[in-house]
């Protein structure tokens, strides 16, 4: 019997204590996952993408790889217009009118910047709640920051000891204590 694909399979709160990462498999496949966020309004996105004709296409064929320059009101507006093309996604960066940020890399994670730790938990469980985890904001407060943990379909937070590794919001001197710690990285 096959395992079962889930959508998430990690959560990392990251050191600036407003922004998480959630891994999953294929997210660029899984921007649907958006569309639970259709009410944010996009003030500016950065969109690389590359024509993709299908399997069909010869193999000589080669498209220019473009920036998306047309502008979108809010998500459920652009995923409606990505929906309808065939592209494949290179670099996928939104910044909406309250202040969050979206950063998706591509085939393996998201990554979600807020304005505050409250509006972070809420927006986590939410996400979450979209594979029916079930998991509560007071939890999220007790998790280690730039840790990863697998997040059982019960909803329980469980760490992975060996996953410590730091962030962008790291400073030289933080990052240079690690990797001594670590042995020399």
């Amino acid at each position: 019997m096959e395992q079962p694909e889930r959508l998430f399979s990690t959560l990392q709160l990251l050191s600036d204590d407003k922004s998480f990462e959630l891994t999953m498999e294929r997210s660029v496949q899984n921007l649907w996952i958006l569309n639970h966020l259709n009410e944010l309004e996009i003030k500016e996105h950065r969109i690389v993408y590359q024509r993709h004709g299908g399997y069909r296409q010869r193999k000589t064929t080669k498209y220019p790889i473009r920036r998306m320059r047309k502008k979108f009101l809010n998500t459920a507006e652009l995923l409606e217009y990505l929906v309808q093309r065939r592209i494949h996604l290179h670099v996928f960066e939104l910044w909406f009118t309250n202040g969050w940020e979206l950063r998706v890399a591509m085939n393996w994670k998201m990554q979600f910047r807020t304005n505050s730790a409250e509006e972070r938990n809420a927006l986590a469980v939410r996400l979450l709640g979209v594979e029916g985890i079930r998991i509560n904001c007071n939890s999220m407060n007790s998790l280690k920051q730039n840790y990863m943990y697998w997040v059982t379909l019960s909803g329980e937070p469980i760490l992975i000891e060996d996953s410590h590794l730091p962030d962008e919001f790291w400073s030289e001197d933080e990052v240079q204590a690690w990797r001594d710690q670590q042995g020399g990285i």
